[in-house]
């Protein structure tokens, strides 16, 4: 093989708490298991690998790939699509599940069935919140993931910034480790999205794209409790509380309160889950709101609309 043919590579990233199953996704997109075994250079990439790596890599059991085409060396022009559409991948699993991924991706070229590491790529992980580590990721996911998918790389094509910095809030707010930090990019995605301005345009807007009497929350995978949390019990909190920590003010009692995170039936989800006060449940609900608008909007495929402020605004005050 000389080096101005076609070599296949790989772009791969371990999965947390995958539960859907294997198979491909969308074209050149799988979820399967990689077999380390057949890495031939990982013992020496050890050296460079934290121990946080190294387990993280131990313990996938489902990673998510892409395989593509290029010249070896490997060419800037090649790998640069090849990573737009593998990142438009990642975001779509958050938007779908946001179950939070570990910061390593792999890049093997294959070698007569065995994989030589091009090059490893460290990003800030993503940090799931409790109910991100509780929830059960959707059997159907795999069935949702190439609409998701094709929409987003659609929206960072033609430049839809009402759709590309609420994608980039959700991101920065699971780097993010800090509660106060993780309110305030998660309400400004979902503001920038709803362009409302003040808490009363915030909760019509979220009302009208989610409606008020949904349910936030997925159900949990280690708990039949559902959370009780709808649209409407928490929207006009969720914008008052990022505007005092924007603000830079005391952060007001009632969200200070120690409320516990209750289901449907008045009780505390069981478990001993760290969310006690109300700030840490509307974190909680911060996250999947976002991802939740963000999917409603991919899935009717709205960008001839949002690209347009004047619309958007008027399609906002109607329930969709």
């Amino acid at each position: 093989m000389t080096e101005s043919e076609e070599q296949p590579y790989i772009l791969a990233a371990p999965l947390r708490r995958w539960e859907a199953g294997e198979g491909p996704i969308a074209e050149g997109l799988t979820v399967k298991p990689l077999d380390l075994g057949t890495l031939r250079d990982l013992r020496s990439l050890k050296r460079f690998l934290s121990q946080h790596d190294l387990d993280a890599l131990e313990s996938a059991d489902h990673w998510l790939c892409y395989e593509f085409l290029g010249p070896w060396p490997i060419d800037p022009r090649t790998k640069e699509p090849a990573q737009a559409r593998f990142d438009a991948a990642q975001y779509a699993v958050q938007l779908l599940a946001p179950i939070g991924r570990p910061g390593l991706v792999l890049i093997p070229r294959l070698v007569r069935g065995e994989g030589m590491i091009e090059s490893v790529g460290r990003r800030l992980p993503l940090n799931e919140t409790v109910w991100g580590r509780v929830m059960s990721v959707p059997q159907n996911i795999r069935y949702d993931l190439p609409a998701i998918i094709e929409r987003i790389e659609d929206a960072f094509r033609r430049h839809v910034i009402r759709i590309q910095n609420p994608i980039y809030f959700l991101e920065h707010g699971l780097q993010a480790t800090n509660p106060h930090i993780r309110v305030l990019l998660w309400t400004t995605g979902l503001d920038a999205l709803l362009m409302a301005g003040n808490a009363e345009a915030f909760a019509d807007r979220l009302h009208n794209l989610l409606d008020a009497d949904t349910l936030i929350f997925p159900p949990g995978k280690f708990t039949s409790s559902q959370p009780t949390y709808k649209v409407g019990d928490v929207s006009r909190d969720l914008y008052q509380l990022r505007s005092d920590i924007a603000h830079g003010r005391e952060i007001r009692m009632k969200f200070r309160e120690q409320t516990g995170f209750k289901a449907v039936d008045g009780g505390d989800i069981p478990g001993n889950l760290p969310v006690t006060q109300y700030r840490q449940v509307l974190e909680e609900c911060a996250v999947f709101l976002l991802a939740a608008a963000l999917r409603k909007v991919l899935t009717l495929n709205l960008f001839d609309v949002t690209a347009s402020e004047s619309r958007w605004r008027q399609r906002l005050r109607t329930s969709f």
